[in-house]
This record gives structure tokens, sequence and C-alpha cells, in this order.
């Protein structure tokens, strides 16, 4: 965790500081919005491949990511058309 915070530039403390996640009122310290934005934007560009490009990005933090936890990332296509001559797809991406 201290890796990806360092590398993020985020201190806020209960990212890294047991004692004052728990204080803030969570369960222990945990990975910022950007540790779960970089996944999952890893898994759309991975399989997208360099051809691809992501035009826009919506997501919802619905529970922490916390030491000890295992994250998998998974996705499906949920639409796929053609817009102003372009290939558009539509993904559902999840962690």
């Amino acid at each position: 965790m201290f890796l990806q915070i360092s590398g993020s530039q985020d201190w806020y403390p209960v990212h890294h500081d047991p004692a004052f996640a728990r204080k803030a009122g969570h369960e222990d310290i945990f990975m910022n919005t950007g540790f779960l934005q970089a996944a999952l934007v890893r898994v759309i560009t991975d399989w997208m491949g360099d051809a691809g490009f992501l035009r826009r990005l919506y997501f919802e933090m619905r529970r922490q990511q916390r030491p000890g936890d295992t994250m998998v990332c998974k996705g499906k296509v949920r639409d796929r058309y053609r817009k102003d001559g372009e290939g558009w797809v539509e993904l559902e991406v999840w962690a």
C-alpha cells in the first residue's frame, strides 16, 4: 500500500495510519480512490488494446479495499454500436 500511496502522493492518513483510520470511523487503512480507478482502467485498456480509446469513465466506490483483501477485476460488454462512423462499446467493469 505504501508504494501506491507514495506514487499517487495521497498522504491522507486514513491510507497509511491504522490508528488515524479507526479514529476517523474506518475499520482499517484502505486504498485510495485512484487505486481502484487505475485497476478498472487497466482492465479496460488491456481488453481494448492499443487501437482502442477510452472516452468516458464513470464508477462508484461501493466498498473499501483493505490490507489482506483480494481484489479481482472483471467486466462484460453491455452494448456495441456505431456512432458518427466510429465503433463504440459500452462496458460494465467491477472489482
